[in-house]
């Protein structure tokens, strides 16, 4: 009995960049929070975290900015008794700011960075437990993700499928010397 393989169309190959994605974007978040949680309960230093979140101020994205926020959430309260935290906020203002209209950000991300914003102005005391956003076991996995959250990864696998077809091609020519042209002859001219 011989298996049947499924062809690879690009719907097939955009959701398993989707889904690459996804996970990549909830592990990245969850190490985050357990950054924060090491400073918060003193495993991880100041020094440490600070430079952490330069790192992640460098590039203006949506992942790093979900990373600030989620830091800041859980280590805020702590970090703003010795250091002002007036610029990485305001790095996050300025970019939801200016990309509101060219990103679509998901809800999630822009009640996190409201939520940032009160913490900020009530000089991080919370008022209530802490609760992270993001603790949504109902979308654990991609296929699980309502149609309006998929559409989020979207571009951003279309632009992954164009990179691996460039670097594809590069590899190709790059590749493509007179000895692997003398191989292909030489096989051609076997058969």
């Amino acid at each position: 009995m011989e298996a049947s393989l499924k062809p690879v169309t690009p719907s097939f190959f955009k959701n398993i960049l989707n889904s690459f994605h996804f996970q990549y974007y909830k592990r990245s978040l969850a190490h985050c929070k357990f950054i924060g949680e090491l400073f918060k309960q003193g495993a991880f230093t100041e020094k440490n975290i600070l430079s952490f979140i330069h790192e992640l101020m460098k590039v203006k994205d949506i992942l790093n900015i979900h990373c600030l926020c989620i830091i800041l959430q859980i280590a805020g309260q702590k970090l703003s008794k010795t250091h002002n935290l007036d610029g990485i906020v305001h790095h996050i203002l300025l970019f939801k700011n200016e990309n509101t209209v060219l990103i679509k950000m998901s809800p999630t991300l822009q009640s996190l960075i409201f939520k940032i914003q009160n913490l900020h102005l009530k000089c991080w005391i919370h008022e209530e437990p802490l609760k992270l956003i993001e603790d949504n076991e109902q979308y654990i996995s991609f296929e699980n993700l309502p149609e309006q959250l998929k559409k989020l990864y979207d571009l951003k696998s279309y632009t992954v499928m164009a990179q691996c077809i460039i670097d594809e091609c590069m590899a190709v020519l790059n590749g493509f010397n007179k000895i692997n042209i003398n191989i292909v002859i030489m096989k051609k001219n076997n058969k």
